[in-house]
């Protein structure tokens, strides 16, 4: 049976829809109830976690079956259950949006810790910023949620400087990728959720309010490079390593980033940062300074085009690749384009 193969294999998630007839109205709710029943049955009698289904109301957008005849519409009331591609933690922190969602807080903390037992750690300061989780962001659990989080940088021999420059990074990237990192955390339907908002996450801010930003980033992350040195990726991680990189190159001062670029590079030669950190923010100086970039790092927007980019002029066309495999990175790929794509770090 269903059951019994769903039990050999845990960690296989699973959609479940509830579907209904064209006829009459409450659909969607109809198909909801349909799918609870369901879940209710698999949790009593075969004790089948929901958390391993993603539930779909689909209502009669999808029949089986054509609704002109009985029979039809009596195969177009049901419920279907299917493998799924999705990470159980995917699963599960979008169940945890759905309860808060719901106003249910009392579930949604229940679920949110099981999550947190289950999702990468690279993933659970993500949830902190999570603006989708506002309603909940108070009182003890919430407290208890924040400090699991910060217990997870214990794997690192600096925990505490680690958990702060992860912070800094999220800050650093709240109004540039961070929202996609978050989406990216539960589970999305496209055939169901599109058009959906409650889904989205959003940090609106104008170009004023993030140069501030950055300008206060840049003060705190100041203050723990003098206290400790540009960061070492061994000791806090990757990602927090980067926050240094990133923030120090965001401010837009020519004086700061000289004063910067050598320890940055002193870290790469320890293998302790990355080549392109250090290629970016050089070619950042440059440019910054009215001067051809070396490595093909910097590109402007086209004029009179909104989503298309050119690389700034650069040092030496015929020279760009042989300097650009010397620290280690690809053959620049030097003509236009219309999408540029960042990595998480």
């Amino acid at each position: 049976s269903f059951a019994l193969r769903a039990k050999e294999h845990p960690g296989i998630a699973f959609t479940i829809s509830g579907h209904t007839d064209s006829i009459g109205s409450h659909h969607e709710s109809l198909s909801r109830a349909r799918v609870e029943s369901v879940l209710a049955y698999l949790e009593v009698r075969h004790q089948l976690p929901r958390l391993r289904f993603v539930s779909i109301a689909a209502g009669a957008g999808q029949p089986a079956a054509d609704n002109a005849t009985g029979a039809g519409r009596q195969l177009n009331r049901r419920v279907d259950i299917r493998h799924a591609d999705f990470s159980m933690p995917a699963v599960i922190y979008r169940q945890t949006l759905e309860q808060t969602m719901a106003g249910h807080t009392a579930q949604a903390f229940k679920t949110l810790n099981v999550w947190l037992h289950l999702a990468p750690q690279r993933q659970k300061l993500l949830m902190l910023f999570d603006p989708r989780l506002d309603s909940i962001k108070s009182g003890p659990r919430w407290a208890a949620v924040q400090a699991a989080v910060r217990k997870s940088y214990g794997r690192y021999a600096q925990p505490e400087l680690a958990f702060l420059l992860d912070s800094l990074w999220a800050e650093d990237q709240r109004h540039r990728t961070l929202k996609y990192y978050i989406e990216n955390l539960g589970v999305y339907l496209h055939d169901y959720d599109e058009g959906a908002t409650k889904w989205d996450v959003d940090f609106p801010a104008s170009d004023a309010a993030i140069a501030v930003a950055d300008s206060v980033h840049f003060l705190g992350m100041q203050g723990i490079i003098e206290a400790e040195g540009w960061p070492v990726s061994s000791a806090v991680g990757e990602r927090a390593a980067t926050a240094a990189f990133l923030v120090v190159n965001h401010h837009l001062d020519t004086a700061t980033l000289a004063f910067y670029l050598p320890r940055l590079k002193q870290r790469c030669l320890e293998g302790e940062a990355e080549w392109l950190w250090y290629a970016t923010m050089y070619d950042r100086l440059q440019v910054l300074k009215g001067l051809p970039q070396r490595y093909g790092t910097q590109y402007r927007r086209v004029e009179g085009e909104e989503e298309e980019y050119e690389l700034f002029p650069l040092e030496d066309a015929a020279m760009v690749d042989k300097w650009r495999d010397e620290l280690g990175l690809g053959v620049l790929q030097k003509k236009k384009c219309d999408q540029i794509v960042f990595n998480e770090p």
